[in-house]
């Protein structure tokens, strides 16, 4: 039978090491702590007297943490909160929200109370602090959302630098060099909003590799004012502009288009346009816009699939950690075409 004893020299650690690492009771570095909790992992090691996730009872519970503040978008994060929801009860799971906080301290309070099985993480920002207590957490965490350093941590999110490259590809194809590329304000990037920036630096990375031009622009918000301003000052910057990317949200796209009407452009014949992480709806009085979506509802199925499967003990994630990546799908609404030289 494995005890502590197995876990120490697993770790190469005392035996006081890592009743201290699970108790809490004496300081322990968080490097430390995370070594002991993968080996126990890996050893199938549940002590007694800890949590009821160690004693293999499961609560049938598990949680959700997801940060709000005023600037949270509930149209866009509701379908990620319906998508885990609906998969959680396909396994019998009851889901749990913490929306309370972002720095770590709550989610701590949820992994060791011991009344939930795991956990799912959404709004995961590039450094975000919740990571580094999924590190070490006694229960399993999984993200949604890549975070910047992804050792010991299970990710799961869409593909978003496939998405940055595919949109480019398909307007290389049909003889598109000069884009634009208007993309969300600048606090979301400033908030490191991982799929913003993943994005944006994708389709920046592709322009060079594909040999085109993109100008990027962040747009403040739905207004006819501010889409009129950056498509003309886009379009006095580089008059060959023949396409449109837009990584906005749903009020944005009509003032976009308006403003491409404003300057006689029409679509797709003067200029072609493709929206990105949209929830497949790019739709703008009757005209369908080409669109890569999002796909909340196959991203949560499989981060729930996942954590499922740690708990149940037939996923291990190793320490260089482990990151999914859902394949996008290109959804065709006769938005682009050639391009049309000028």
């Amino acid at each position: 039978m494995v005890g502590v004893k197995d876990v120490a020299a697993r770790v190469g650690v005392s035996i006081s090491t890592v009743s201290y690492a699970l108790s809490g009771r004496r300081p322990i570095s968080a490097e430390t702590k995370a070594k002991v909790i993968r080996a126990m992992r890996e050893l199938g090691y549940r002590p007694k007297g800890m949590l009821q996730a160690w004693q293999g009872e499961h609560t049938g519970i598990i949680a959700v943490s997801s940060p709000m503040d005023d600037d949270t978008a509930y149209r866009c994060w509701s379908p990620f909160i319906f998508g885990i929801t609906k998969r959680a009860r396909h396994y019998g799971y009851t889901v749990l929200l913490s929306v309370q906080e972002k720095d770590g301290a709550e989610l701590t309070r949820i992994a060791d109370s011991g009344g939930v099985d795991g956990v799912v993480l959404l709004d995961v920002s590039l450094d975000d602090p919740r990571v580094a207590v999924a590190r070490t957490s006694r229960i399993p965490v999984v993200a949604i959302g890549f975070p910047r350093h992804r050792a010991g941590i299970v990710a799961v999110d869409l593909d978003f630098e496939k998405a940055g490259n595919e949109a480019l590809k398909r307007l290389q194809g049909l003889g598109h060099r000069n884009i634009l590329f208007i993309g969300a304000e600048v606090t979301s990037y400033l908030d490191e909003l991982n799929f913003l920036i993943r994005t944006r630096d994708a389709i920046m990375t592709s322009a060079q590799q594909l040999n085109m031009s993109v100008i990027f622009s962040s747009m403040r918000g739905g207004s006819q004012e501010d889409a009129a301003r950056v498509i003309d000052q886009a379009f006095q910057r580089n008059p060959g502009i023949t396409a449109v990317v837009v990584q906005q949200g749903q009020e944005s796209w009509q003032p976009i288009m308006y403003a491409l009407h404003r300057r006689a452009l029409a679509v797709p014949q003067d200029v072609s346009v493709i929206v990105l992480s949209a929830f497949g709806d790019a739709v703008v009085q009757g005209q369908g816009l080409d669109e890569i979506p999002v796909r909340p509802s196959q991203t949560c199925s499989h981060a729930v699939d996942v954590l499922h499967e740690w708990i149940e003990g037939r996923c291990i994630p190793s320490e260089e950690g482990r990151g999914d990546l859902v394949p996008v799908t290109y959804l065709r609404r006769g938005s682009v075409a050639e391009a049309k030289a000028r």
